[in-house]
């Protein structure tokens, strides 16, 4: 979902949000190719799916060497070898996933090593927390705006009212999944 203002549409999540698979799956139909396509984990954050996996030791003795950042040469701006920089949105997830699952971070970010401390919200490390703590207080003072968010990216007219109350549901905890991991973390200027 766009988490302030100054987004225009969902960042790093457009190929699997719903209306974009609804869309995919009608075109595969169509070329007669599949009956269905399912995301199983849709109504799961990245917190819980890492939680909930079957083989928990193997993931997460794996999890170091898989790539969320969206940007990894990035950091060779700052003179570090390409890596997590720890502070774009899907880097953040992944951090909140890493927390939620593991207690701790198996990952090593590059860019912003350690989420505590204060980050200057001007900055390209301290916009998307800033983003994250603007959503997240949107949410606490109006919990009920969450069925209105979910549609902003997409329409949602191929789902249940159901579906939507999931979709609606893993979007609110996913903000609150974040939120806990960025605790120690505050987007104010220095």
């Amino acid at each position: 979902m766009p988490l302030d203002p100054l987004r225009l549409g969902a960042w790093s999540t457009r190929t699997t949000h719903p209306f974009y698979l609804a869309r995919w799956e009608e075109l595969l139909r169509a070329l007669d190719l599949a009956d269905r396509v399912e995301n199983r984990y849709r109504f799961k954050t990245k917190g819980q799916m890492l939680d909930e996996v079957a083989h928990r030791g193997f993931v997460e003795r794996a999890v170091p060497t898989t790539i969320s950042c969206s940007s990894i040469s990035k950091a060779r701006w700052d003179g570090h070898a390409p890596g997590h920089c720890g502070y774009c949105v899907p880097c953040l997830i992944r951090r909140a996933a890493e927390t939620r699952a593991y207690g701790r971070e198996p990952t090593a970010y590059v860019g912003l090593p350690q989420l505590n401390g204060r980050v200057d919200p001007r900055t390209s490390i301290g916009e998307h927390i800033r983003a994250f703590d603007y959503m997240a207080e949107r949410l606490r003072q109006k919990p009920e705006i969450t069925g209105t968010l979910v549609r902003k990216p997409g329409p949602l007219m191929d789902y249940t009212p159901d579906d939507i109350q999931a979709y609606t549901g893993v979007f609110a905890e996913g903000i609150r999944e974040v939120g806990r991991a960025l605790r120690g973390v505050r987007a104010t200027a220095i």
